[in-house]
């Protein structure tokens, strides 16, 4: 099939294969765009009742249109074939992200969250996804989970897709009602998320068996093991929610995931929330800028690049949609007592305000900013992609997330978020300053150089125009030139005069000028 044309699409690659068909990566040349095709099966001699209705659950499934859940294009037949064109996504499938070790807590909290956000749109719908598993969701760069192959296994059910000799539906995450036979209902999908959720935490499967009778036989009639006894991290609450989640009897499980949403998000906000007082120092009270400036205090600021996550009164061009956060008394009261120094209440009243909108993207910013401050940036990373997922145009959010994935190391994923948040706002002066001191720490100082011009192009009186003349001159150092670099670190000491670093740098600079004199 490589290199042959199906309708109007150009096969270019074989993705992978599954009991339901095979998924190529293809070009639409018709809008010339990249997508998934899958190539479901014959439907030689169908009978035309069973052609209408496999078009009305496809047509069913089509009108699905939610960011977690993998939009479908078309659903047609060529060449005696049934295909499927889909959103083509960058990135691995769930189980591909957890083949080396296990998720910590809150990275699978923030995945469960948004596969729950996906499966209730489907829900609302009446649409029952039946063949959930981690290999039907994939994540892509940005670190959004996404559902694949929703409505398939119907259209496998309906209309005998599926291959000779294959269960549907992988019988690892299959209900008790399920590999019963039973009439199922979107509680099956529930206890596939718990299945999910015990595989992402500890690595393996509730139920396992030699051979696919024995499985099934596990799920009908054995408990499973706590998974709690695999990855002793994993919270009591959180384990009492898989099992829930997984229970056998109809009854005993969560009767919608609206319910089952209510218990991730208390867990998802509270698991890094609970440090003790002692351990917060409640310093004396400072400006809203300066101390969201605090969190990077100790760390050298030619690493940091201006390292605010929310900036909301940065260089005097604060719009109604940056200060909105702030006009709710809740978050005015959050923000007061971060203000303070008062982390744990800070964080209480944003979880206060996350439990009654757990949609409101800025305030899981202001959380993930409270857990940067602690230097927890896991959580602020998982923190961030769900503020980026509830409103991809929190610009502050994916500034945020880049800057905790440059502190644990994850400097290319870094540059994604950075430039992303240029692209929600291309006149971001701060991501420039980061991205450009995060290329001269990728050893690229000419890019860098670049960036940072731009960034004084756009606002040569910015509050940040001291470290950006500060990194020029750090890139300028590593390109040799050296009296462009004394240039700019001199402009960054009038700027703001005492800065250890600038001095630094200014004394490198002097000294490598000499040396290379000489």
């Amino acid at each position: 099939m490589i290199g042959k044309t199906v309708s109007h699409y150009r096969i270019i690659e074989k993705l992978g294969e599954g009991g339901m068909g095979i998924v190529y990566k293809a070009v639409d040349t018709t809008l010339d765009r990249t997508v998934a095709l899958k190539c479901v099966g014959r439907w030689s001699g169908m009978p035309e009742d069973a052609e209408k209705r496999l078009f009305r659950e496809a047509r069913a499934c089509a009108s699905l249109n939610h960011p977690n859940i993998t939009t479908i294009y078309e659903f047609f037949a060529a060449e005696g074939e049934h295909f499927i064109a889909m959103e083509f996504i960058e990135g691995e499938t769930l189980r591909e992200r957890i083949k080396d070790r296990p998720m910590t807590v809150q990275l699978a909290l923030d995945i469960a969250l948004q596969v729950v956000d996906g499966l209730s749109a489907a829900h609302d719908k009446c649409i029952i996804h039946r063949d959930l598993k981690s290999d039907n969701i994939m994540i892509d760069k940005a670190g959004r989970a996404k559902i694949m192959d929703f409505g398939l296994a119907r259209l496998a059910e309906g209309s005998m897709l599926t291959k000779a000799g294959t269960t549907l539906g992988t019988a690892a995450y299959m209900s008790p009602e399920q590999v019963s036979s039973m009439e199922i209902d979107h509680r099956s999908d529930i206890y596939a998320l718990g299945v999910i959720l015990y595989e992402i935490l500890t690595g393996t499967l509730p139920f396992e068996g030699y051979h696919e009778l024995s499985l099934m036989y596990s799920i009908v009639n054995e408990d499973p093991r706590p998974p709690s006894d695999v990855n002793a991290s994993i919270p009591p609450a959180l384990e009492k929610a898989i099992l829930k989640a997984m229970a056998k009897d109809l009854e005993d499980r969560y009767q919608s995931l609206a319910e089952m949403k209510t218990d991730l998000l208390d867990l998802h906000a509270v698991d890094r929330c609970t440090t003790s007082a002692a351990t917060i120092k409640a310093g004396a009270r400072k400006s809203l800028l300066h101390l969201l400036f605090a969190p990077y205090r100790g760390i050298k600021l030619n690493r940091v690049a201006l390292g605010i996550p929310l900036i909301v009164i940065a260089a005097g061009a604060a719009t109604y949609a940056i200060w909105r956060p702030f006009r709710t008394p809740d978050m005015a009261k959050a923000l007061e007592y971060f203000n303070d120094g008062r982390l744990k209440r800070a964080c209480r009243e944003a979880m206060g305000v996350v439990r009654r909108d757990s949609t409101d993207s800025y305030a899981w910013n202001l959380l993930a900013t409270i857990n940067i401050r602690k230097k927890r940036f896991d959580t602020a990373i998982t923190q961030n992609r769900t503020a980026i997922r509830l409103n991809p145009s929190n610009r502050y959010a994916y500034y945020n997330l880049a800057y905790a994935l440059e502190e644990t190391g994850e400097l290319e994923e870094a540059d994604v978020h950075y430039r992303t948040a240029l692209t929600v706002d291309s006149t971001f002066v701060e991501a420039y300053s980061a991205l450009g001191n995060l290329f001269i720490r990728r050893g690229i100082p000419g890019r860098a150089v670049e960036i940072l011009r731009t960034a004084l192009r756009i606002d040569p009186d910015a509050d940040a125009a001291y470290l950006i003349h500060r990194h020029l001159g750090e890139a300028y150092i590593d390109l040799e030139k050296y009296d462009d670099a004394i240039r700019h670190l001199e402009e960054s000491e009038r700027l703001k005069p005492g800065v250890p670093e600038t001095a630094e740098a200014l004394q490198r600079a002097n000294e490598k000028k000499d040396a290379d004199y000489y």
